[in-house]
């Protein structure tokens, strides 16, 4: 049941993604505020729906390693992708103000998460952030000239990616359903900690769309797209999914200690090794990839033997 929850999710963010792209061309907006935007957002759909629905159920160990389990996969895996097999010059400005949001997002709930809650306090504060990271999409979106042809559309056009937007959205819900129920199932029958299943199993599971989006984008050779997506959806994840489930939860949500001394200041590693070298010499270099997969290893290996 479990991997047909994966199968449901992964075909509804494929059309989800394939809605967005459609976007894209009739829009001609630029490929890394796309990236950054709509396809992130699209990609981050089955951690939305995932760890709500896991909230709502009370399983909160589920919804929150999954969120914390998500962008520490989407570095591990989908940034060593790019950085081993595609590194490249990044000067967008962009890019630069990107980096900067997700270090302060993910150092804010770090230093935060301290209290061993996410307080509605700190789930307000998220959502500023998630305001503010809209409107720098927005900015650049008007400031920057199409890079490429607005393609002309018509109704038919536009009802058939209307369907593939709706029915993708319908296949995340069931496909996150599942997932949670499913996991929920194994944590008991074989005796593991709901959040250790979140940050493993339900993470790579729910992080799947980023990562085939981003082979995809390596194939292409599409460098802002790729790392945009990445950067993007972490950014989603960390502030509107975090500060969603803290409101659904009520207000509050409980953090584990596990979560506070590894999770967190792992995921914060990740995204400086990721970012920082990227901000400082405007590139991304192979070596960041081959630091980041040891360091993804290492991590899954501690939190299944501690």
């Amino acid at each position: 049941m479990f991997s047909l929850g994966v199968a449901f999710t992964l075909y509804g963010a494929e059309y989800f993604v394939r809605a967005s792209s459609w976007l894209s061309d009739v829009t001609g907006i630029s490929k890394a505020i796309m990236g950054a935007t709509v396809v992130a957002f699209s990609t981050s759909a089955p951690e939305l729906f995932v760890s709500m629905i896991a909230t709502i159920k009370g399983y909160n160990g589920i919804s929150m390693g999954n969120i914390v389990g998500s962008n520490i996969c989407n570095l591990g895996v989908g940034f060593v992708i790019i950085a081993v097999f595609l590194p490249y010059f990044v000067r967008d400005k962009l890019s630069f103000w990107n980096a900067i949001i997700l270090l302060f997002s993910s150092l804010l709930v770090m230093a935060f998460a301290f209290a061993g809650e996410i307080s509605i306090w700190l789930a307000l504060a998220l959502l500023v952030i998630f305001i503010v990271f809209v409107g720098v999409q927005i900015k650049y979106c008007k400031d920057e000239r199409p890079t490429q042809l607005r393609r002309k559309t018509n109704t038919r056009e536009i009802l058939w990616h209307t369907m593939l937007f709706v029915v993708g959205i319908v296949g995340i819900i069931f496909g996150s359903n599942l997932i949670v129920d499913s996991a929920k199932t194994v944590c008991i029958s074989i005796g593991i900690p709901e959040h250790i299943m979140g940050l493993t199993i339900v993470a790579v599971g729910t992080s799947l769309p980023e990562i085939f989006t981003t082979i995809v984008a390596v194939f292409k050779r599409e460098h802002a797209m790729s790392v945009g997506n990445l950067i993007g959806s972490n950014i989603f994840n960390i502030t509107f999914i975090l500060a969603t489930i803290a409101f659904v939860s009520g207000g509050t949500l409980a953090v584990t200690r596990q979560t506070m001394m590894l999770d967190l200041p792992v995921a914060m590693l990740f995204a400086v090794i990721a970012v920082v070298p990227t901000l400082i010499w405007k590139r991304v270099f192979r070596a960041q990839g081959i630091i980041l997969g040891v360091l993804y290893v290492a991590y899954i290996i501690t939190i299944c033997t501690i």
